[in-house]
C-alpha cells in the first residue's frame, strides 16, 4: 500500500526522466551507488548517506519510466535486480572497510548474508514456480535504514546494521518457510 504512495510521490519525477532510457536510469542509480560507497569507503558516512538518496532515486524511478514509455522487459527487470544486489554488497562492504570498519564487520556480514538470502529464497522459489514476496523487510526498508544510519551517526548506524542482520535473516527464514509449506501442500 504505501509503495503505491511512493510511485504517486515520484510521478513527477518520473515524468522528468522520461526522456532517458530505462536501462540507463539503471545504469545512472548504479554508478551513483558506487560512488557513495567510495565516499563511504573513505568515512565520510553523511555524504555518502546523502548522495545514496540521490543513487536510490534513479533507482526508484528507472521501472516507473519504463512503464510509462512501454518499456518494460525482462533484461531490464533483471538487470535492476542485478544491480541492487551488487549495491548492496558495496554499500555494506564500504561501511565494513572504512576506518571504522572493525565496528561494524559482524553486523555487516550478516546483514549481507541475510539480504542475499532474502533475495537467493524470493529468486529460487519463483524457479520452482513459487511466487514469495512476503518478509518483514524488503529491499526499499532495507536501504532507508542503511541511509537512515549514514546519516545520523556511527554508533546508529552499527545498531541498525545489527537490526538490519537480525531482520533480513528473519525475512529469509521466513520465505523459507512459505516455500516450505508451499511444496508441502503439493505433496
Amino acid at each position: 500500500m504505501y509503495r503505491e504512495k511512493i510511485r504517486k510521490i515520484f510521478q513527477p519525477v518520473i515524468k522528468a526522466f522520461a526522456f532517458l532510457e530505462p536501462d540507463f536510469i539503471t545504469f545512472l542509480g548504479f554508478v551513483i551507488v558506487l560512488f557513495a560507497s567510495f565516499i563511504i569507503y573513505r568515512s565520510y558516512f553523511r555524504l555518502g548517506g546523502i548522495i545514496l538518496i540521490i543513487g536510490s532515486i534513479f533507482d526508484m524511478i528507472d521501472g516507473g519510466v519504463a512503464r510509462m514509455k512501454g518499456k518494460v522487459t525482462k533484461f531490464g527487470a533483471f538487470i535492476d535486480s542485478t544491480l541492487d544486489r551488487y549495491s548492496e554488497f558495496f554499500i555494506i562492504i564500504s561501511i565494513i572497510l572504512s576506518k571504522f570498519g572493525r565496528d561494524f564487520l559482524i553486523p555487516g556480514i550478516f546483514t549481507l548474508l541475510g539480504s542475499f538470502m532474502t533475495s537467493y529464497t524470493r529468486a529460487r522459489g519463483e524457479g520452482i514456480g513459487i511466487e514469495v514476496k512476503e518478509g518483514i523487510l524488503q529491499r526499499g526498508e532495507r536501504v532507508v535504514i542503511i541511509t537512515l544510519g549514514l546519516l545520523i551517526n556511527k554508533n546508529v548506524l552499527y545498531w541498525f546494521l545489527v537490526l538490519l542482520a537480525i531482520l533480513t535473516n528473519i525475512t529469509a527464514i521466513q520465505r523459507i518457510f512459505i516455500i516450505w509449506k508451499s511444496l508441502k501442500r503439493e505433496v
